[in-house]
Parts: structure tokens; C-alpha cells; sequence
């Protein structure tokens, strides 16, 4: 797959390169083998559910967005994705709306700048995914809700609302030093998160976590595979100048 050539759904893939821009805030994206990974170790957190969540942390070109939206459109579910660079949230966007229009009409679709790993991120999510200075240039639609659509879970109080804001599944296409916490919190009971784990240049894994089903918020961990990914940086620590 050539960089600058539409794939088969018409999605444009084309960054600055290294060359061009002295300090390009993305020089890699995942190989199409890694996007068919990724996207089939979430496929059972996602499959048949009635108004999935998922969530794509350092969603880059918003590819994957575009893969995740078309697994989960059918029974009404929605795609967030969280991109520490507002210039690729920008882009990602234009790229969305030629290949998902009505997914970011709706709301469906959000894409944001912002780092997951900032304190109370994921819990600002009005302030970060649909609107105002950190979403990314996106607009919020008419038709866009004010808060995340809810699950399959109706009602009201906080424990409804806390599980509304949470997700089925997450993917990472970062490589984080250590767990993050706050996204194993961000996973709805039953939910799957994929997430290379491991330092910058050295020994990664690519690990599949799942959520307990009762509300003790215990989960599993299964190593697949060694990866190689860019790092999950800490807020203000990012060299290209990411959040």
C-alpha cells in the first residue's frame, strides 16, 4: 500500500514526512496487517452488541476509526478517537467526512485532541470530543448529542451515567511503559481493551485486557506477540510537541 494512495474505501493516506517537516508529529502509522490485528481481537467486544463504544487512543489518520465505525454502525454504536496532535485530529476529520459523513453528522464518530493519559481526560468528554477549543476543529452538529449516546443500559443515577461514559472496547497504537489505569477504569464490565505494552525502543507485547463481568473492576491479561509501536508519552513530554 503506497503512502498518498486511496485504499480500497477511498481513505487517503498521506503525512508529512520527515523530510518536508523537520517535526512531523506522525513519521509511522500501524501496517494494514497490524489495523486486521487489532481489529479482530476487538471484533468480540463488539459484535452483536446493541450502541457499542469504543474508543481509539491515538487515532492518527482516523483509519481505524473509519474500520471501527463500520463493525459496530449497524446496531448504533459509536467511535471516539483521542489524538494527542490537534493538526492530525484536523486531518483525520477531512478524511472521515469523505468516507463517513454520516457517522460524524450524527455523532456517531467524534475525534479529539487531547492525552488519555492527562488527569480527568476521559471524564471532560463534551470538552474534548465534541466541541470547543481541544476538539480537533470539529464541529458539533445539530444532531450530535451534548454527552456520549448511551449503551444498551437505560435510567437514570450516577452508576447509569458513569457506565455511559465508559467503553466496550479500546484500542491503543501507542506503546504505554505500564498499564494505564485510567484506561482499564475507561472499559465497561465485560469490555476488552488491545494495548502494546512496553518501553520506547525496547521489548514490547501486544496484550489483550478483559474486563471482569461484575463490578470489581479485576481484569485479565494475555500476551500475543512482540511489536514495536511509537510510546504512549506522559502529558508535556511528547518531542513533536503533542499534548
Amino acid at each position: 500500500m503506497q503512502r498518498g494512495a486511496p485504499t480500497t474505501t477511498g481513505f487517503p493516506f498521506t503525512f508529512p514526512s520527515a523530510e518536508k517537516n523537520p517535526n512531523p508529529p506522525l513519521k509511522k502509522i500501524s501496517a494494514p496487517h497490524m489495523h486486521l490485528e487489532m481489529l479482530d481481537l476487538l471484533a468480540p467486544a463488539l459484535v452483536d452488541k446493541d450502541r457499542a463504544r469504543v474508543l481509539d487512543v491515538g487515532s492518527g489518520s482516523g483509519y481505524l476509526v473509519a474500520c471501527l465505525y463500520k463493525l459496530v454502525a449497524e446496531r448504533g454504536g459509536e467511535v471516539v478517537g483521542v489524538e494527542k496532535h490537534a493538526p492530525l485530529a484536523r486531518r483525520s476529520l477531512e478524511s472521515l467526512r469523505r468516507v463517513v459523513p454520516e457517522a460524524l453528522e450524527s455523532g456517531r464518530v467524534r475525534v479529539g485532541a487531547a492525552n488519555v493519559l492527562a488527569q480527568g481526560a476521559l471524564e471532560r468528554d463534551d470538552e474534548l470530543f465534541v466541541g470547543g477549543g481541544g476538539a480537533g476543529g470539529q464541529k458539533k452538529s445539530s444532531k450530535s448529542p451534548s454527552r456520549p449516546l448511551p449503551s444498551s443500559s437505560e435510567g437514570g443515577g450516577e452508576e447509569e451515567e458513569d457506565n455511559r461514559r465508559k467503553f466496550d472496547a479500546i484500542h491503543v497504537g501507542a506503546a504505554a511503559a505500564r498499564l494505564p489505569q485510567a484506561l482499564v477504569d475507561a472499559l465497561k464490565p465485560g469490555g476488552r481493551m488491545v494495548i502494546p505494552l512496553g518501553p520506547e525502543g525496547g521489548n514490547q507485547v501486544l496484550s489483550v485486557i478483559d474486563k471482569s463481568r461484575d463490578k470489581s473492576g479485576g481484569f485479565t491479561k494475555k500476551d500475543l506477540l512482540g511489536v514495536r509501536f511509537v510510546p504512549l508519552t506522559e502529558p508535556g513530554k511528547d518531542k513533536h510537541g503533542g499534548l
